[in-house]
């Protein structure tokens, strides 16, 4: 039996957190405080503000975002009609009294003038900074300018702040008497109770003002998983109140996309980035402008990547990067910009693994993993920066796959498992966080089944499809859910064949390639749908060609083979095409041996090697690359041996056995490689018999073997076995 190019493992980048840039969500709350460098407990607060207002359900009813006063202050862009237009817009307030200083007082009645519902939060020893309101340290400013001598400067004490004194006023309104910063969880209970107390009164605030219904409305819609024509009504209403902000069109984008409308999408994309374009052009200065001109770019790129328009894709993230680039510089300290940077980063990183760019993807993937852990340890209970880095790990772990880096790609895909199982209990119901483990899940279950622990991936798939399926009973008509499930069947398909579980295997392929059939029926020129098809009627014509059914494998192999050709003639530089195409002409060939078609079979594998030799002389260092081109020498040489052509299978063995060899020293703990290894040995001593030369079948031998003593002795030396 000559060996089968292993079935078509589905994996991917990780989707729903990463592909779509978006500006900050309308519905936000404003939080108004003493700025850090006079009370630097401040920051601890809102780091739990943040984490209670991110929890799912949302406390408050709908979700929010939280936007910090002070930050936007510091932007150098900040007027009294900037302050006057947050206060409105704004569903709720949070102030934040400790320190308190005259700003913070203003703030809150402008807030309170407005009728926006505010929670107070007094910490348990309230004190006001009273050296603060003379500059921004403890220093002393002179008496001129204080009024008071140094030495009692120096003794002059912070006096205690008694909210029911002090702010008679607001007796009986939402006040959180907050528990020290350094009991995290207890500070938390007490702000989620506070603020589902307030949520009635955020309610009443969204229902008075007809734009934020409208947004609230989407946002639950949305969640909820209502009917697209619900949402896009929703949509449709925003539009005609709001026609010329970018944020609606981009959110309809962004919604479109998730149903797999990936075209109407786009329309709704490229007119935010139109009307955003004029806004900018009318004030260069206009850096709400810019951010939505390059949110509509990162959009765009998301779906030319999706729709594998590559190039396009590259060329609007890199625009994206630029202004996002240019924003942090005159920002540096801004988190919103670094993240912005970070994701665009993550999105070219996955653009340039699939393009086969192994380096530029892991430079491009290592400085938004540098950026997203600093974000992460400026706002350690956010639950928006730990799904971030677990985003950016489990994509970092897949790139270090292709590289063949199986040590640093399971170590990411563990730290992106813990931070996913952190969030998972935070948010229970949460569909992307569970979309995202499914994801993962399977991604990290591949990476287990070449190690050869095929118990873990087994139950890692089993966990996945679980999860997916969960999904899918709950959107049963979304195509991306059905997508998903198609994709762990295909998966586990496949290792119940590699595991001799054909029967099992033959039930997991039918789901799988129904699921793609209904998919690629509905949307006939997706270009991924029909990739998707051709991958499982390749991994069936597996099976059936171990079961002996050859007849039938060689009409899957046709079809994925037609598939295949087909999309590489729309993506002739794509390497993954290609790629698919030389294993669709290897399996094909043996199926022609396996009927007493030699000479086709040849022919096949010709073709086969010829773009495998290509890929492999763009990536000479891709284990990947070397392992399919071994594969074809050794397929090639099995059927020259047989048909009697001993010196042409020789020097096909050879060339086998060079690249098997060489694997092996790259990765001694792939079972696989060693498995491929001693095949090809076996057949070339074997022909050598045939020959009468079994000595040097001998000698042949005992060199590979020391091949592997050697890698075993290396695997204790640092850096040994690396690809």
């Amino acid at each position: 039996m000559m060996p089968y190019k292993a079935g078509t493992v589905a994996m991917a980048e990780i989707r729903p957190m990463i592909s779509y840039a978006r500006p900050h969500p309308p519905l936000f709350v404003l939080a108004v405080y003493t700025d850090p460098l006079h009370l630097p407990s401040v920051g601890n607060i809102l780091d739990y503000v943040r984490s209670v207002l991110e929890i799912d359900p949302p406390p408050l009813g709908v979700p929010v975002a939280l936007r910090r006063l002070p930050d936007l202050i510091r932007s150098g862009e900040f007027t009294g009609e900037k302050l006057l237009a947050l206060a409105s817009e704004c569903v709720a307030g949070v102030v934040i009294v400790d320190g308190l200083r005259a700003n913070v007082a203003y703030e809150l009645g402008l807030l309170d003038a407005l009728h926006v519902p505010v929670l107070l939060i007094v910490s348990a020893k309230t004190r006001v900074v009273v050296k603060s309101y003379f500059g921004k340290d403890s220093d002393f400013p002179g008496q001129e300018r204080c009024g008071i001598t140094e030495k009692q400067w120096n003794q002059l004490k912070e006096p205690p702040l008694d909210v029911d004194l002090h702010f008679s006023d607001v007796k009986g309104r939402h006040i959180c008497y907050a528990p020290s910063v350094h009991e995290p969880e207890r500070f938390r209970e007490v702000l989620l109770l506070e603020f589902r107390k307030l949520a009635s009164a955020v309610a009443d605030r969204i229902g008075k003002n007809a734009k934020l219904e409208d947004w609230a409305t989407a946002v639950l819609e949305e969640k909820r998983g209502e009917e697209e024509t619900t949402v896009l009504t929703t949509y449709e209403s925003l539009k005609s109140r709001l026609p010329l902000d970018p944020e609606v069109w981009i959110a309809e984008g962004v919604f479109l996309a998730s149903r797999g409308h990936v075209h109407r999408a786009e329309l709704s994309i490229r007119m935010a980035l139109k009307i955003a374009g004029r806004l900018l052009r009318a004030n260069r200065e206009n850096k709400t402008a810019r951010i939505q001109v390059a949110s509509a770019q990162t959009n765009l790129g998301v779906l030319a990547k999706e729709n594998s328009r590559f190039e396009e894709a590259g060329s609007m993230y890199t625009k994206a990067l630029r202004i996002f680039e240019e924003l942090l510089r005159a920002e540096p300290e801004n988190l919103e910009r670094k993240a912005d940077v970070a994701l665009t980063c993550d999105n070219m990183g996955v653009l340039y693994k699939i393009t086969g760019r192994l380096e530029k993807a892991q430079q491009s993937y290592r400085r938004a993993l540098r950026f997203r852990e600093e974000l992460l340890q400026k706002e350690p209970g956010s639950l928006i920066r730990k799904g971030d880095v677990a985003t950016i790990c489990g994509n970092y772990g897949l790139l270090f796959k292709a590289r063949g880096q199986l040590e640093e790609a399971e170590r990411m895909y563990l730290r992106a498992l813990r931070l996913y199982d952190e969030l998972l209990r935070a948010t229970p119901e949460s569909a992307d966080i569970k979309a995202n483990v499914a994801l993962l899940s399977n991604n990290f279950a591949n990476l287990l089944e070449n190690t050869g622990r095929i118990s873990e991936a087994e139950a890692k798939y089993t966990q996945s499809l679980r999860l997916y399926e969960e999904l899918l009973r709950l959107e049963p008509e979304n195509p991306e859910r059905k997508s998903d499930v198609a994709m762990i069947c295909n998966n586990l398909g496949i290792l119940c064949m590699d595991t001799g579980r054909l029967d099992h295997a033959e039930e997991h392929y039918r789901r799988s390639i129904l699921l793609r059939e209904e998919l690629l029926k509905a949307e006939p020129r997706s270009i991924q749908r029909k990739i998707d098809v051709a991958m499982t009627s390749n991994n069936l014509g597996i099976l059936r060609s171990k079961s002996g059914r050859l007849e039938q494998a060689g009409e899957l192999y046709s079809r994925a083979l037609r598939l295949r050709k087909e999309i590489l003639r729309m993506l002739p530089d794509n390497p993954e095409r290609k790629s698919a195409v030389a294993m669709s002409y290897n399996n094909l060939g043996i199926v022609l041996f396996a009927i007493g078609e030699s000479e086709k079979a040849l022919k096949t594998y010709v073709k086969s090697l010829q773009l495998y030799e290509e890929l492999l002389e763009l990536e000479p260092r891709s284990p990947e690359r070397k392992a399919d081109v071994a594969m074809v020498y050794a397929n090639s040489a099995r059927t020259l041996m047989l048909s009697g052509r001993m010196t042409e299978a020789e020097d096909y063995y050879l060339r086998a056995l060079r690249l098997r060899k060489e694997l092996f020293r790259m990765q001694p703990d792939n079972p696989k490689r060693k498995t491929d290894l001693e095949t090809t040995l076996g057949w070339l001593s074997e022909l050598l018999v045939k020959n009468g030369r079994s000595r040097k079948a001998r000698r042949l031998t005992l060199r590979t073997l020391n091949v592997g003593k050697k890698s075993a002795r290396n695997k204790t030396r640092p850096g040994a076995g690396e690809g």
